[in-house]
């Protein structure tokens, strides 16, 4: 073989050699594009799942905290005021005189009507007047004689809503007043928080004269003053 030949030879096997190099580098290079796409992409799926996750994680703690708000929230009542109460009552000649007379001579309101009644207790049986608004008993006054002894608030329709009423709660009673305290009673195993010259009896009974304790959901009964 001469030397030119040879030459020859030696250059195709260089161009052939050097052209499979070219299209493995160019392989190569498409994997390498391939596995960072693919790479790319999972990274955006963890970035999206940890989005989500925490969107969630979000909306969570915001629930929780409204719920937790309303489960917190608790309504301050104003102390009831017999004054005010009358007044709403167009019963407030009573505040200068508790007599029946006053009583028999006021001028309700629109709607409401007063009766005798016969209250039958455990500790007697007592003549008294009723006053009902929209057919509901809501006040009841005992006399001796021509004095009113004692008015009692039956249905919180006598009460202001900002009030402490019938239907609300010891619980409402405890953000309302410093420290009421119960007693139970020997008459009808009556339990009442006198505060302030008013007196609350609640829906339950105890029949000693002690201190006692009382769930927060048990109810006002009625007020007396």
């Amino acid at each position: 073989m001469n030397l030119k030949a040879g030459c020859s030879i030696f250059l195709i096997i260089s161009l052939v050699s050097c052209k499979e190099s070219h299209q493995e580098t160019l392989i190569d290079s498409e994997t390498m594009a391939v596995d960072d796409l693919m790479t790319g992409s999972s990274d955006f799926e963890d970035l999206e799942e940890n989005s989500t996750t925490a969107d969630s994680s979000l909306d969570l703690d915001n629930r929780n905290d409204h719920e937790v708000g309303d489960t917190d929230y608790e309504y301050q009542y104003d102390k009831f005021d017999p004054i005010e109460v009358l007044k709403r009552l167009q019963l407030d000649t009573l505040l200068q005189e508790r007599k029946l007379k006053t009583l028999l001579s006021a001028s309700i309101r629109p709607g409401d009507s007063l009766r005798p009644y016969d209250r039958v207790k455990g500790d007697g049986h007592f003549n008294t007047y009723m006053l009902s608004s929209q057919g509901v008993d809501i006040v009841e006054f005992y006399h001796e004689d021509d004095t009113i002894t004692d008015i009692q608030i039956l249905d919180a329709l006598a009460v202001p809503d900002h009030m402490i009423r019938p239907g609300l709660t010891y619980g409402d009673l405890i953000n309302t007043y410093d420290n009421p305290i119960a007693y139970g009673s020997e008459i009808e195993a009556r339990v009442n928080i006198t505060v302030d010259g008013v007196s609350f009896r609640m829906a339950t009974s105890y029949g000693v004269y002690e201190p006692i304790d009382l769930e927060d959901d048990i109810e006002i009964l009625l007020i007396q003053f």
